[in-house]
């Protein structure tokens, strides 16, 4: 796992539900995407060992509702984001 001084120094970074999620007792809980500028895919916030992921909704659209105001607060708007994600499948 990278420490925090790694991963801060990849640069900047926007949320996005990728369709990752877990069912639990039946119901669906996504889990947010970091992804990276100018790097390719994306990676699901599974948590460490041991530990639960990040849910952020039962429902994909609840969840990216979620990581826009996660990218808001970081100063990122829903169009940048988008320009993000869109150059992470083309790298």
């Amino acid at each position: 796992m990278d420490s925090l001084e790694d991963f801060m120094s990849r640069g900047q970074f926007v949320y996005v539900s990728a369709g990752e999620y877990d069912v639990i007792d039946g119901d669906k809980h996504y889990i947010p995407s970091l992804v990276f500028d100018g790097e390719k895919g994306h990676s699901p916030m599974r948590g460490q060992p041991g530990m639960l992921p990040y849910y952020w909704g039962n429902t994909m659209t609840e969840c990216q509702e979620r990581c826009d105001e996660a990218n808001e607060k970081m100063g990122v708007d829903r169009s940048t984001a988008l320009k993000i994600v869109g150059q992470s499948m083309r790298e």
